[in-house]
């Protein structure tokens, strides 16, 4: 804090109304706030004291400056709280106020990160660390939106903190796929790369489509949108076969993955000779 300049009340002036006659100096501060203020202080030095004990200087500023008619304007607070005992006065309030501007952040909210973690920096080092940090906030500070949460991620860790919500994202935009599905897919496959390892790899189905849908419980058009969406190639291509066989009426989905099984070429030729021979025996 600030050293104390000493003053001296004048012959028969009281000491309270010469320290509420200093703080009048601040914009903002009238002779019925400075009153306010100042009681149980009879120097500027245990005013001082008091203010920067408080957790929140210019929140305790405001509470004594506030009467039941009227709240003291928060700026003026702030004024004050700088010009006795300087930045570190406000550096909780000017914290909150840069959290505040994020888009859908109240004050309320922006006060508890602040509560919590103190720094800016001490939240940033959080959300990098999470898988989910969109989702972590949501425990820390209930009642947040979707939008202000992926806002916040965005302007305190960065948008390479949101790729995890981009996946989701991308998982939800299947048809067939519920944001609460692709919370589960991601939840088993945190990335996109695990997840087409997965059906690549996996052993309990024999092609991505069935693969996709016994890992991830999946309608069998899902499975073929979800395999189209994460692979390429061969893979790819088998399942928009699937997708095309399926729209065959009454065909399972089984019988679809087999036939597709032989390939799109495979499958005109098969047609076609099919066909040539019925037509050669109706002939």
């Amino acid at each position: 804090t600030r050293k104390e300049i000493p003053f001296r009340p004048r012959r028969g002036e009281d000491p309270k109304e010469a320290l509420a006659s200093q703080l009048r100096c601040v914009r903002g501060v009238s002779q019925e706030i400075a009153k306010r203020l100042v009681k149980g202080h009879n120097h500027m030095q245990s005013f001082i004291t008091a203010m920067m004990a408080a957790e929140d200087p210019v929140q305790w500023l405001v509470q004594k400056g506030s009467h039941k008619e009227s709240r003291w304007s928060r700026p003026a607070a702030a004024l004050l709280a700088e010009a006795l005992a300087g930045q570190a006065a406000v550096e909780r309030e000017n914290l909150i106020c840069s959290f505040q501007a994020i888009h859908g952040l109240t004050r309320e909210s922006a006060t508890v990160l602040v509560r919590d973690f103190g720094t800016r920096k001490k939240l940033q080092s959080f959300l990098q660390g999470e898988r989910d940090p969109v989702r972590a906030l949501s425990q820390l500070v209930p009642g947040l939106s979707l939008p202000t949460r992926v806002a916040l991620v965005a302007e305190i860790a960065g948008k390479e903190a949101l790729e995890f919500e981009e996946y989701k994202n991308r998982l939800a935009s299947i048809n067939g796929v519920t944001a609460a599905t692709a919370l589960k897919i991601s939840e088993k496959f945190p990335d996109a790369a695990s997840l087409c390892q997965a059906l690549i790899a996996d052993t309990s189905a024999p092609d991505p489509v069935s693969r996709a849908m016994r890992i991830a419980k999946l309608s069998h058009p899902a499975a073929c949108d979800l395999v189209s969406e994460f692979m390429e190639g061969s893979a790819a291509r088998l399942a928009e076969l699937v997708k095309d066989i399926s729209k065959v009426r009454c065909l399972s989905g089984k019988t679809a993955v087999d036939l597709a099984s032989f390939g799109r070429k495979g499958l005109v030729t098969a047609l076609k000779q099919d066909l040539g021979d019925l037509k050669t025996k109706r002939g």
